[in-house]
């Protein structure tokens, strides 16, 4: 039987922020700004943590 030798795949992580539309109500700034600010909140409730790699 011959052995598995791949890599593991790491799990991806993923921040709850919602697709960039693109529409006249929604600019590129304010939905750019959701990330970090997904991220504090992500780390305030004890949630993942991520490297700027992985982001």
């Amino acid at each position: 039987m011959a052995m598995n030798t791949q890599p593991r795949r790491t799990k991806r992580k993923k921040l709850l922020i919602d697709d960039f539309k693109g529409t006249a109500s929604e600019s590129v700034e304010a939905w750019l700004a959701t990330v970090p600010h997904e991220f504090s909140r992500q780390k305030a409730i004890g949630g993942n943590t991520w490297t700027s790699e992985e982001l």
